[in-house]
């Protein structure tokens, strides 16, 4: 039983978390680390790493992806990597661009997409439909 589920007195049962989010503005040991003590200390059997969107008004980086992907692979098995999709602000953000994203990043083991693309404000911001 974890010390959350002590403290807080809830029943002794496996838990996977929604997910964790994965920053570019924390180095990745940092991020490992408190992926780590997150997971021992909530009792977590399972967890979900997710990357923020990469804004172009800050640059094109792919270190979260890259993090998650790390994170995943050092993690036996009970951690799952979710891609972000990159958007570079101009043509290039169309539906053709963003499958060719997902499918590369299925075969470099991401388990899943964080799709951020539906919500409205960003929806509006592209040049497709949410389900295209």
């Amino acid at each position: 039983m974890s010390i959350y589920t002590k403290k807080h007195g809830f029943s002794d049962m496996r838990i996977n978390d929604g997910h964790w989010h994965c920053t570019m503005h924390r180095p990745i040991e940092e991020t490992r680390s408190l992926v780590k003590k997150e997971k021992e200390y909530l009792g977590l059997d399972k967890i979900a790493i997710l990357s923020y969107e990469h804004a172009s008004d800050l640059g094109i980086d792919n270190s979260n992806n890259l993090k998650a992907l790390y994170i995943k692979d050092n993690g036996d098995g009970r951690i799952f990597s979710f891609a972000a999709i990159v958007h570079y602000g101009d043509e290039r953000d169309n539906a053709g661009e963003f499958l060719r994203q997902a499918k590369l990043y299925y075969e470099l083991g991401f388990d899943g997409i964080k799709i951020l693309e539906g919500k409205t404000d960003y929806h509006e911001k592209f040049n497709c439909k949410f389900d295209s």
